[in-house]
């Protein structure tokens, strides 16, 4: 029997092992953070009143098929949100200490779009790891924080 061993219990890996473990093979996981999920994970500590926010992982598209009989043959549940929204609920957007209106987001967002046509075409289509433009390159080894950092006046 070989001995395998899964470097990260972020979904990636967790998934490997699942698919190990239905090939009948058993391996180790290895994680060097406190908690399993990776980048994916409920933030219980930030909001008043036991509100719980999800990092990452929260939405799933109908038509994934996969994530679907996950959530069947774990008998997790989900929330059907559909088209529509709760009639108290909005949007709400806060970064670095402060509140971003929607107003605030389209006008900074008309100010980028020419920039982001511009970088769109000049990263070509479909950028992937084995074809690639210099400029799409350059754009996929930027962080969202870098790109603004980068390109946008003031920054953050």
């Amino acid at each position: 029997m070989p001995r395998i061993a899964i470097v990260g219990a972020g979904i990636a890996g967790l998934s490997a092992a699942l698919t190990l473990q239905d090939a009948g093979l058993s391996c180790s996981i290895y994680e060097a953070s406190e908690r399993i999920g990776g980048r994916m994970h409920s933030d219980t500590t930030t909001w008043a009143d036991g509100m719980v926010s999800e990092w990452c992982g929260e939405f799933i598209d109908s038509d994934h098929e996969t994530i679907h009989q996950l959530i069947k043959r774990f008998g997790l549940n989900t929330i059907d949100l559909g088209w529509g929204r709760a009639d108290r609920a909005q949007n709400v957007m806060y970064f670095f200490n402060r509140y971003y209106s929607p107003e605030e987001l389209a006008r900074d967002f008309q100010a980028l779009a020419p920039l982001l046509q511009q970088q769109v075409q000049e990263a070509g289509y479909p950028t992937t790891h084995a074809r690639f433009t210099q400029e799409g390159f350059k754009l996929d080894h930027l962080s969202v924080y870098e790109w603004i950092e980068h390109y946008v006046e003031g920054g953050h």
